[in-house]
């Protein structure tokens, strides 16, 4: 019983007190920030550890993700979006080569269409620059024997050889229209001009018969039959004349204009057509001499023809005569020297 009481007493000395138990400084409660609000920190409880022992720290670090946090996985696209992937594929594809091959059929179209083109000018244009050098070297004759002439005559004079010696088969015969004064002087410098180029033109081509043209040969003078009364007598003259030349001559000159009715002017609507012209592979070459003290420009000279016609054929059926035998005007000078013609 003494011993009992003795060892109660030493236990319940006042002399020994109970220390609290010191805890580590990593478990102790720290404010929490805003990085611990999202992620809170997880301790452990140290109620059953030593001294000696160390809690574990579990705190998850911010930028670090929890082992136990949710891993998302990539979708697989089913079959049938698959399937309809694969017919999209496959439907621009087809459109491609749908696209590649009309380019190939357009190309190919525009290829033969070029060869064609091109045949087609071979056969009509066979003469090249360096056959239509007797042309020009004819004009440049002319142009030393009537030295008074304007560069548009000359110019004039070789666009109508070129449009006839070009082509094989010409859609429509070369129309020149030469005006001049009322002047002898005049008269004859057209006149004679008319003659040489028509001789000229015949000279480019291979004759139609063994007998050659002459200058007689190729000119209709109008003033030998206009003085008949009936008009239609006058037209079927200057027809069987301008026929009966064109048989045997690339060239022809009618006039003067001036003097020609106008039924028998509807005639030279035919024999000047891009289309109808009985002679396609031509020169004609028309004359006109009409009183002025100034020279005529294009749109006098086509109100003197209208003033003509207008009366009793009308204004339609003068303008379309009109339209084709003025398109190409020429406005011959009086020459002063010797000339290579008698007229």
């Amino acid at each position: 019983m003494k011993t009992l009481r003795s060892n109660s007493q030493k236990n319940s000395s006042p002399d020994k007190i109970t220390q609290p138990t010191n805890y580590p400084t990593s478990l102790t409660r720290r404010p929490k920030t805003s990085d611990q609000i999202l992620q809170p920190t997880l301790t452990t409880d140290d109620s059953n550890l030593s001294e000696d022992e160390e809690p574990v720290n579990t705190e998850v670090k911010p930028g670090f993700k929890s082992s136990s946090s949710p891993i998302k996985k990539l979708s697989t696209p089913s079959k049938h979006q698959q399937k309809f992937s694969c017919l999209t594929y496959f439907k621009y594809v087809f459109i491609v080569l749908i696209i590649i091959l009309g380019i190939g059929v357009l190309l190919s179209f525009l290829s033969n269409h070029t060869t064609k083109t091109a045949g087609n000018q071979m056969k009509s244009d066979p003469v090249t620059d360096n056959d239509l050098n007797p042309a020009m070297e004819l004009i440049d004759e002319m142009e030393h024997s009537f030295p008074l002439q304007k560069y548009e005559t000359w110019s004039s004079f070789l666009s109508a050889l070129t449009s006839v010696l070009r082509q094989v088969e010409p859609s429509q015969p070369a129309v020149l229209l030469l005006v001049g004064g009322h002047t002898l002087i005049e008269t004859q410098t057209m006149q004679c001009v008319a003659l040489t180029l028509a001789n000229n033109t015949n000279k480019l081509f291979p004759p139609m018969n063994s007998v050659n043209v002459i200058s007689s040969e190729i000119t209709v003078q109008v003033d030998k039959f206009v003085h008949l009364q009936n008009q239609e007598t006058i037209k079927k003259e200057l027809d069987a004349q301008m026929r009966s030349i064109l048989d045997k001559s690339y060239s022809v000159v009618v006039g003067p204009l001036e003097k020609i009715p106008p039924e028998a002017a509807l005639l030279l609507h035919g024999y000047c057509d891009n289309f109808e012209a009985p002679f396609k592979k031509r020169v004609i070459i028309l004359t006109a001499t009409f009183h002025s003290d100034k020279p005529l420009n294009s749109k006098q000279l086509e109100r003197r023809l209208n003033k003509l016609w207008d009366p009793e054929l009308g204004e339609d059926q003068s303008a379309s005569i009109i339209s084709r035998i003025a398109n190409n005007v020429v406005f011959i000078e009086p020459e002063t020297g010797p000339m290579p013609c008698s007229v």
